[in-house]
């Protein structure tokens, strides 16, 4: 009885850990705007330390990424998680793209994406707000 409750337990944790959450990550100017859909939250953050420039959306990668990461950490209770659900991102790049996202900046949201902990990127090239239902059938959820 006691190793089938031990199963058990392992077998909840493992399909807990394994779902995948959907993060809808929108970058503009030194400030983000990120939806959790699983948590049904958004929070929208202005950076203190500037990641953009004149030029670039994203001049300061690692800015960036380390201001996504603490801006993740506020939608969990526990900062120090021991396990961490694997993330499905979606990016949005909302300036400074006119003609399209270009490959390297591609490759910059890609790795960013996967940086703080994507397992599944997609990067959106428009302009326009998804609502949840959008966002979910961009990543074919």
């Amino acid at each position: 009885m006691f190793n089938q409750d031990i199963i058990a337990f392992f077998k909840s944790m493992f399909r807990r850990l394994s779902k995948k959450e959907v993060i809808y990550l929108r970058i503009f100017t030194n400030k983000i705007e990120i939806r959790n859909l699983d948590k049904q939250f958004t929070i929208t953050k202005n950076s203190f330390e500037n990641f953009s420039n004149e030029r670039l959306l994203v001049a300061s990668f690692s800015i960036l990424e380390k201001f996504i990461r603490d801006t993740l950490d506020e939608f969990y209770e526990n900062k120090n998680r021991l396990f961490k659900k694997p993330l499905i991102v979606l990016i949005q790049a909302m300036e400074k793209v006119e003609g399209g996202i270009s490959e390297v900046e591609r490759m910059v949201f890609n790795d960013l994406a996967e940086q703080i902990g994507g397992s599944e990127v997609y990067i959106y090239d428009t302009f326009e707000l998804l609502n949840d239902s959008e966002v979910l059938k961009v990543v074919n959820r």
